[in-house]
């Protein structure tokens, strides 16, 4: 038996010559598993890395879409001689819905590269084939249809799509700022002296209006997308608080008191119809507009016409935003926003600190992020 086994390990080659095979290992069962754990491991200790590495690209990419739209909005400027309104109230005759308004957002997309959308929107309009504002929903014209690939962030999950049982929708990422508080009146009713932005409903500004510097002054923010109706989350609905009016002003704070869910502070404590930031001429107030009162991605709460908050983004830990000189960067969710339970004012020195010093081209602050 032991001659056998010995000559089984060796092999005889064609010169006649005797040499010792070499013995084959596999690996074990056991081996194979641990390095499919370790395998494992390395990828579970890379992924995180990754998906940071992707959403710095994606946050990137919003910042320079900012940007390009900080470059039309210039652009516009130079041609017109002053800056878009927040909304108007008709164009060529046609009436928004319910007293709202057309979004300003539109007069920029000849110089986003979308001269075809805006020419066929003005076609439909200047020939009264759309009658009022939700003839443009019904009618399902092309130009209401797609997102807005300039004013979108590929980190917001509603970017592309539209609402449930919806049959058009032109989503977009973007919002311009109204200012630092938005107050109605004893009727619910927000005239033009109400918001001390940049923008506002049926009145013009012009750069040389930034008295407070345009490197200190907020053209607007990024702003998240409703994913329907009655969308309950903090990023992209808006919760109706009627505690925050107070004899005809609005108190931020009563927001960041009531606007969250009791038991998930991604929730809001309740919902309304509106359809945020899902159709880019829309220019009501809380579907198109963010006032700069409250941090980052706080909730949006809306009240007999008025709305705090609004800039928000899936960015962690804060937003991309734009200013009067055409740069963007990124906002902490930290910023200084003094004190939110301050009313709000008409005039002088925001009291929402640093980030409704921003909201202010000519408060009188020599404030800067």
């Amino acid at each position: 038996m032991t001659t056998l086994s010995c000559e089984r390990n060796f092999k005889t080659n064609k010169n006649g010559e005797r040499r010792q095979l070499k013995k084959q290992h596999g690996f074990t069962l056991v081996e194979l598993l641990v390095v499919i754990a370790i395998i494992g491991i390395l990828i579970g200790l890379l992924l995180p890395a990754v998906q940071a590495a992707r959403e710095a690209a994606r946050r990137m990419q919003c910042l320079n879409s900012l940007k390009q739209v900080g470059i039309a909005t210039h652009n516009f400027h130079d041609v017109q001689g002053r800056l878009p309104e927040g909304g108007v109230a008709e164009i060529y005759g046609v009436p928004g819905h319910k007293g709202g308004y057309y979004s300003g957002r539109i007069f920029l997309l000849p110089h986003l590269e979308q001269t075809a959308r805006y020419d066929a929107l003005m076609a439909d309009m200047r020939n009264k084939k759309v009658e009022g504002f939700a003839g443009v929903i019904v009618g399902r014209p092309a130009w209401n249809d797609g997102n807005i690939a300039f004013m979108t962030c590929p980190s917001d999950p509603n970017a592309d799509g539209k609402p449930a049982d919806w049959p058009v929708a032109s989503r977009l990422s973007f919002s311009f700022c109204y200012g630092d508080a938005a107050i109605p009146d004893a009727n619910g009713k927000l005239t033009s002296t109400d918001r001390r932005g940049l923008f506002r409903n049926g009145a013009a500004k012009r750069l040389n209006d930034c008295l407070d510097g345009t490197s200190s002054t907020l053209l607007g923010a990024e702003s998240c997308i409703a994913s329907n109706f009655n969308d309950d989350r903090v990023k992209g609905g808006v919760v109706e608080v009627p505690e925050l009016g107070v004899d005809g002003n609005v108190r931020p704070s009563v927001c960041l008191e009531r606007g969250y869910d009791a038991g998930d502070r991604s929730r809001l404590s309740g919902t309304t119809r509106y359809l945020r930031n899902n159709f880019f001429y829309d220019g009501v107030l809380a579907h198109s507009g963010l006032i700069a009162n409250l941090p980052p991605n706080s909730p949006i709460c809306y009240y007999n016409g008025a709305i705090v908050g609004g800039a928000s983004s899936y960015h962690s830990g804060g937003v991309n935003a734009l200013f009067a000189d055409g740069s963007a960067r990124f906002v902490s969710e930290t910023v200084d926003c003094g004190d939110p339970a301050a009313l709000g004012k008409t005039s002088g020195a925001s009291p929402y600190g640093v980030w409704g010093a921003m909201a202010t081209p000519d408060g009188g602050e020599t404030k800067s992020l």
